[in-house]
């Protein structure tokens, strides 16, 4: 399956280092020389400066979550949790030699990140396992 993108539209105060670990990748570089934000790159040669509207792309990696409504966590993120009516949904999945947590809540228990549907999704998260 290829991969998937979601736009994120850079707000006051955001830097390139703080949107991706909100998005769960370990560097800016990851973010910045995606060949999906070429065109960000070219507008933004410094990656230092970037600003409010400036719109980046953000691979989904090999879990498709929805980060836009992330699952409340105390501690470390892979400690997340549900609200009443939602159950815990848990797996892994690999990128290259790297391993991914990926969880979600929904209202049925599912084997994958693609099986729910908007109707009974509650919030998502992701982590670096290694």
């Amino acid at each position: 399956m290829p991969a998937k993108y979601t736009s994120y539209i850079v707000k006051s105060g955001d830097n390139l280092s703080r949107i991706a670990r909100r998005f769960g990748l370990k560097t800016w570089q990851e973010v910045y020389e995606d060949p999906e934000n070429t065109a960000f790159k070219s507008r933004r040669r410094n990656p230092n400066l970037i600003y409010p509207g400036d719109e980046i792309r953000i691979s989904d990696r090999c879990c498709e979550l929805e980060m836009t409504n992330e699952c409340p966590y105390a501690g470390m993120r892979s400690g997340y949790t549900c609200p009443p009516g939602y159950v815990k949904n848990f797996w892994t999945c690999t990128e290259g030699t790297r391993t991914i947590g990926c969880g979600e809540c929904s209202k049925a228990p599912s084997s994958s990140c693609w099986s729910a549907t908007d109707d009974d999704w509650q919030c998502s998260i992701w982590w670096w396992i290694s």
